[in-house]
């Protein structure tokens, strides 16, 4: 089929572009430390602070709404500014080392160039923020309209416990549904890029939305697999983290090992990814 075979392309494409994982797991990882383990240390000391443990069996909701207020606020204010710039680099960061895989991907040079992912993720990082901007917008008012909004609907309404998980689950069902149409299309439009030097974000755009609806159905497998990988290993870094006893420090050290492969396997699917797509737009473009 010639779907399988861009499959096995992608995946050649991902393992001679090996080295941007690298970059890409330095991005990851740099923005965990910065952006997720402040907020998690502050909150423990918050909690700490409020002796929510020994409370919550033996107080009302009230009082611990009220004992939490002041360091609630007071974290919200000092990490406001901070967490905001920081927040704005780290995705920035982000932007650009995409573009220089996709440049990577597309370049029919086997050994890995340093210097073609750097001018790759240069020229293209104006059109691939721009892409990136829009598609983060779609997908974040879907996400609001098909799970928050009727979640807030069902708990105006008085539905109860089970309406209201009922009412998420369906409303996550949806999303998940409709989110591989999203990323294909962005995905494509990256793609479509860094092979048109003269086409913008609009025309690229419409350019994905154009072959991703050439084949919709295998496409939208494709990512949905995919997805459903990716959040597989977030949900391991997730339980291993959250469930892990570290008594000792080679214990945390192993921990921190383990969740540190696992996100490497997370930043390298996600490079296979785009070189599946890279494959697909290739072939559909050839001659």
């Amino acid at each position: 089929m010639k779907l399988l075979s861009s499959y096995k392309a992608g995946l050649k494409k991902s393992l001679r572009a090996l080295s941007t994982v690298f970059i890409l797991w330095a991005i990851s990882f740099i923005g965990t430390i910065i952006l997720v383990n402040p907020i998690q240390r502050e909150f423990i000391n918050i909690l700490g602070d409020s002796m929510i443990t020994e409370m919550m069996y033996v107080e009302s909701g009230f009082d611990l709404t009220t004992d939490l207020i002041e360091p609630l606020a007071s974290a919200v204010i000092s990490f406001s500014t901070s967490f905001l710039i920081i927040g704005i680099l780290v995705f920035l960061a982000g932007i650009f080392v995409t573009a220089g895989i996709f440049r990577v991907l597309y370049s029919r040079r086997k050994p890995f160039r340093k210097g073609l992912f750097f001018k790759g993720a240069d020229r293209g990082f104006v059109g691939y923020l721009i892409i990136a901007l829009i598609s983060g917008l779609v997908s974040g008012f879907l996400f609001l309209l098909l799970i928050l909004v009727p979640f807030v609907i069902a708990f105006i309404m008085g539905a109860g416990e089970t309406g209201l998980i009922i009412t998420g689950i369906a409303g996550l069902f949806v999303y998940a549904l409709v989110l591989p149409f999203i990323l294909l299309v962005a995905d494509f439009a990256r793609v479509n890029l860094v092979a048109d030097k003269w086409e913008g974000p609009a025309g690229a755009l419409k350019n994905g939305i154009k072959l991703t609806f050439s084949r919709l159905k295998p496409l939208w497998l494709t990512m949905f697999i995919i997805i459903l990988l990716t959040g597989l290993f977030s949900w391991l870094i997730t339980k291993i983290v959250l469930n892990s006893e570290t008594n000792t420090g080679l214990s945390i050290l192993m921990l921190m090992l383990l969740s540190q492969i696992l996100l490497f396997i997370k930043c390298w699917l996600k490079v296979i990814r785009y070189g599946i797509m890279t494959a697909i737009y290739e072939e559909e473009h050839a001659g």
